[in-house]
């Protein structure tokens, strides 16, 4: 190993490759240090190959940061190596962009959203279990949850009803293109109104409720009951006043003590 080191910066093979770069533009540049003042750098092309070297060693690290092998305090350091490469591709990227005048890295997602972001700070892979990172998390979300004020709520709820009254048709509640039915419903609930709540009020015929009725005498039918023959009929029971809840317990006893004497035949 120590010779292939050797040979790889011996003499020679540094003169073969500024030649190479001299000749052909081939510059290797994973075997040089990374220049610490990015302002240095007065070559677009040049400041470009630096940009991939701080992404290739994003990735790499990121590779680690899954490793099940490491330690709390190593997961530590190798996010914060992370947020400082981060950085640096940053200002690579507008040193590039703005005094190089070269391509704009705007649209670039690759690794726009990788990690997770608290309190402007990134977290990756296994560093988002350590338990300062889940405190904070719990802190911001509480955070977050407060600002969102009873007024927010209110305007984020009429913005939905607004898109539902836009994008949702009669068709959404069961009615069909053809259908035109209005609802009525009283002002107030009394005596005179409750008459005409429970009494049922001719409707339009429509092949939405053929349909319904033809699937309503099938099933009938199917579980043997004598009322598929018959034409389904609603009972209200009529009062000369609202009824409370004891009436409604004698008219219940009533009805079934009927139900019972038709039964038995008596």
């Amino acid at each position: 190993m120590s010779r292939n080191v050797d040979k790889a910066n011996s003499v020679l093979v540094r003169f073969q490759e500024l030649e190479a770069e001299k000749a052909g533009g081939y510059k290797d540049y994973s075997r040089y240090k990374r220049p610490s003042k990015i302002s240095s750098v007065k070559d677009s092309s040049e400041a470009q190959q630096w940009r991939r070297q701080v992404i290739h060693d994003i990735n790499s690290r990121l590779t680690r940061m899954h490793d099940p092998s490491l330690n709390e305090l190593q997961l530590r350091e190798l996010n914060d190596e992370l947020n400082d490469l981060f950085a640096e591709k940053g200002r690579w990227e507008r040193h590039i962009h703005r005094t190089l005048k070269g391509p704009s890295f705007s649209r670039d997602n690759a690794l726009k959203f990788t990690g997770t972001n608290i309190k402007g700070r990134r977290y990756f892979g296994r560093a988002l279990d350590l338990p300062e990172v889940r405190e904070l998390a719990r802190v911001d979300l509480e955070r977050r949850t407060k600002l969102q004020t009873n007024r927010q709520r209110e305007k984020i709820l009429h913005d939905k009803v607004r898109t539902w009254k836009k994008t949702l048709d009669p068709e959404y509640y069961g009615f069909l293109p053809n259908e035109h039915l209005t609802f009525e419903r009283p002002l107030e609930i009394n005596s005179n109104t409750i008459h005409q709540i429970l009494t049922p009020k001719p409707f339009q015929k429509s092949a939405f409720n053929d349909y319904e009725e033809d699937k309503s005498l099938q099933l009938k039918s199917e579980l043997g009951s004598q009322e598929s023959v018959i034409s389904p009929s609603i009972i209200i029971p009529e009062f000369e006043t609202i009824p409370d809840q004891k009436d409604l317990e004698i008219w219940l006893v009533e009805r079934r003590k009927l139900q019972l004497q038709k039964q038995l035949g008596l």
